[in-house]
């Protein structure tokens, strides 16, 4: 078996962790042992408090066990295995980034980044005769970016574990309105009563109530605010885009719980 760096080139940790999971799983398998399914408990501020008192504490790594000198001879293997008590310590330093990570709020200058929590949700949506689009929210914890306050020095980019670049990738929220109509793609404007997002030059909307109203370029649809199942839908037009909106629902529910929400009251 074989991973990160050495097959996939340079990239990033969770990359090579991800490697890392799939072969210790191939092994497993090779073994007739069974894979653990991997899914951890998601219980909301109290897993949050967990995972942030974890990333106050430096732990460092388990030394990997090696043959003396003495007993290197020809072909020997120099680096050993750790034992299974080894092991599981070393694997307990995991972050579980996969649930929270938000290192772009920790690392910003100026605090443009807020982390939004939600419960994990999915919706089936489509039109008459077509097949659903399944789209899902998995972590509990989602990041915007802040574009009044953020100055794209690149710090994020610099702590991005994922190699990503958070203060062009994580959802842009904007509060002035002139700013908003120069952006040609992922700005979000808070307005009272809901969200409009412009998305590849088209502009999207949300207005929270009951039923949710969205409308996009040639479509309108109707959505239940409580599981964001698509209630009705009329298309004047073209191929419908789900993401913008799907985008607009997963930012709603996560500034409900936060004072921005004032922007969210029908």
């Amino acid at each position: 078996w074989a991973g990160g760096d050495l097959v996939r080139g340079p990239s990033s940790l969770v990359a090579a962790a991800g490697d890392g999971r799939r072969i210790a799983a191939d092994i497993l398998r090779g073994m007739g042992l069974p894979v653990p399914e991997g899914e951890r408990p998601r219980d909301g501020r109290g897993r949050y408090r967990e995972l942030m008192a974890r990333r106050a504490r430096r732990v460092l790594r388990v030394p990997v066990p090696e043959l003396p000198l003495e007993r290197r001879r020809g072909f020997v293997e120099v680096e050993l295995p750790w034992s299974e008590v080894e092991a599981r310590r070393e694997a307990s330093r995991c972050l579980e980034c996969d649930l929270l990570c938000s290192t772009c709020v920790t690392v910003c200058p100026n605090r443009a980044f807020l982390t939004l929590e939600l419960e994990p949700f999915a919706v089936r949506w489509g039109l008459p005769g077509e097949e659903p689009v399944e789209l899902a929210v998995t972590q509990p914890f989602q990041t915007v970016v802040l574009n009044d306050l953020c100055n794209a020095c690149g710090n994020c980019t610099e702590f991005c574990p994922t190699a990503g670049r958070p203060h062009e990738d994580k959802p842009r929220l904007v509060m002035d309105p002139t700013v908003f109509g120069t952006f040609h793609h992922n700005a979000v404007l808070l307005e009272d009563g809901g969200l409009r997002l412009r998305w590849h030059g088209a502009e999207h909307t949300l207005r929270w109530g009951d039923p949710l109203a969205c409308s996009g370029p040639g479509v309108e649809a109707a959505l239940d605010p409580a599981s964001g199942a698509l209630l009705r839908v009329e298309v004047r037009g073209g191929a419908v885009d789900w993401e913008p909106w799907f985008t607009l629902l997963v930012l709603a529910r996560g500034l409900a719980g936060r004072p921005e929400s004032r922007y969210l009251r029908a």
